[in-house]
């Protein structure tokens, strides 16, 4: 009897967190709280909020949790499962590798991955003229010719209908000749060759843009041109007394007030310390360092004289 009760006790639980809700609102409702299984006593508790009923409170929502997910847990194996079941015939060629692209005189087999029965039809799309047509039977899994290409089909693209244990299925087969392993080793090497020529007379190849200039022309106030021929020169107050300048205007000059030189192809001026300064169209050169003209750039000298730089 201890027995019996307690196992009718547990078959009346709730089935549900829901479930046990209204249970004990609708004992609440008549005045007669939820009864669970004392283990102390193994017999019905009838205590508002006791330890037993929390007890079988957090039993029945663990339980109700277990469910659904053994349930989900077991939804996503029989996917699983019935994912790498069903399988479908593919085309291979005879050594059964898969493919859809074949040469005039090779031969088209279907791997089947089960017996059964089959219907195929074979349509050429350029004209809609069916090519094939044939039924069988496969005995099993395996490879089956279903059509021999001979070097005279003509390449384009054909579609196969299938309908395999009334499964319907469509395939796309590409008849094109099958381009010779030498022609790509040939281009190979031809291609490494021209990029090693190539690597080797590459400064004979590329063109050199870099032209060695020596000379430039210093042009004065009143148009009189200085050809300067010099890779590096220093200009001052010698310089300027010998091409005209008057000596008034001179003194403000200093013996050595700026130099102008190539490096790498192109032309920089640089102000050596004057005590006047020396400006680049209207900027300062004085303690900037070397500075790159070109031609046509205005040059003043001691906030004087105004030469233009003609590199042409």
């Amino acid at each position: 009897m201890r027995r019996l009760a307690t196992s009718t006790a547990w078959a009346s639980l709730p089935k549900s967190p829901m479930d046990l809700e209204l249970s004990i609102r609708r004992r609440k409702a008549v005045g007669i709280d939820c009864a669970c299984v004392s283990p102390a006593s193994n017999l019905t508790s009838t205590s508002t909020y006791s330890p037993e009923r929390l007890v079988c409170t957090s039993i029945i929502i663990k339980i109700y949790i277990t469910r659904i997910y053994i349930s989900h847990v077991l939804h996503y194996i029989l996917l699983i499962l019935a994912t790498f079941v069903v399988a479908t015939p593919t085309l291979v060629d005879h050594f059964g590798v898969q493919k859809t692209t074949y040469a005039p005189g090779e031969a088209i087999y279907l791997y089947f991955p089960e017996p059964g029965t089959f219907q195929l039809k074979i349509v050429d799309v350029s004209t809609g003229v069916v090519l094939l047509e044939r039924t069988g039977t496969a005995a099993g899994p395996g490879s089956y010719l279903i059509w021999a290409l001979s070097p005279d089909t003509a390449e384009g693209t054909y579609r196969l209908y299938l309908l395999f244990n009334g499964q319907p299925y469509v395939y796309v087969i590409q008849i094109a000749k099958a381009i010779p392993w030498q022609i790509y080793v040939l281009a190979t090497a031809a291609v490494a060759t021209m990029l090693c020529l190539f690597w080797l007379y590459r400064d004979r190849l590329i063109p050199q843009f870099t032209v060695a200039r020596t000379s430039y022309y210093l042009q004065l106030p009143n148009n009189y041109v200085v050809h300067i021929t010099a890779p590096q020169a220093v200009f001052g107050r010698d310089f300027f007394l010998k091409i005209g300048v008057s000596p008034d205007m001179a003194k403000y000059i200093s013996r050595n007030h700026f130099t102008i030189y190539i490096h790498r192809g192109r032309f920089y001026i640089q102000d050596l310390g004057s005590k006047n300064g020396t400006w680049l169209n209207g900027r300062p050169l004085k303690g900037s360092g070397p500075r790159p003209l070109r031609h046509g750039d205005v040059i003043t000298v001691a906030q004087l004289l105004n030469l233009r730089f003609l590199a042409k």
